[in-house]
């Protein structure tokens, strides 16, 4: 929901966004794994993380990545990966890209939590998005948040094999977010 904020803020205008970042290669692993578990064939049609027949690829592909001045030339390529983990890795370059776009035009009532952050101290980060979002504090919340850190299983964290030019975008990005 990146790329609509603007269509989100006519419809509500109260709204408050929360943007959830991760590291990109955790985030390559764990899309990877999930389409892997979850992705199924229903009547010949594969539906999985990139959405219906891939649905949610094309659309990414046909709107996000065209905005991208380094990438743009190389759309078709880059359209055409069907690895899970290099279609990942674009997606979470795009996604980067587009929330640090947000952040810096000071879009209202965004409010970005780091995975890594939420591990390490889940009581600091949950009290900030119940706060931004104007909801009193819930001990089980944050009992339920803790079971399901606990349970969730951290992804490798091993390179994945990338086309150029998105293994330069997406190295480069990867180390401005761990900066």
């Amino acid at each position: 929901m990146l790329f609509r904020v603007p269509f989100l803020r006519a419809l509500f205008p109260d709204a408050v966004f929360l943007g959830a970042e991760r590291d990109g290669l955790a985030t390559a692993h764990s899309v990877a794994r999930w389409s892997q578990r979850f992705g199924r064939t229903v009547r010949g049609v594969r539906h999985h993380w990139w959405g219906v027949d891939g649905r949610k690829w094309r659309a990414l592909c046909a709107e996000a990545l065209p905005r991208e001045p380094d990438l743009a030339p190389h759309r078709a390529e880059l359209a055409a990966l069907a690895d899970d983990h290099a279609r990942a890795a674009l997606e979470w370059l795009l996604n980067r890209r587009q929330l640090e776009r947000l952040r810096t035009a000071r879009t209202p009532s965004l409010h970005v939590v780091r995975l890594e952050d939420f591990r390490r101290e889940p009581e600091v980060v949950l009290a900030g998005v119940l706060a931004a979002c104007g909801l009193a504090a819930d001990p089980e919340l944050l009992v339920q948040a803790r079971a399901t850190l606990a349970l969730a299983e951290r992804q490798p964290a091993g390179l994945i094999p990338l086309p150029e030019p998105l293994a330069t975008a997406f190295a480069a990005e990867l180390e401005r977010y761990r900066g």
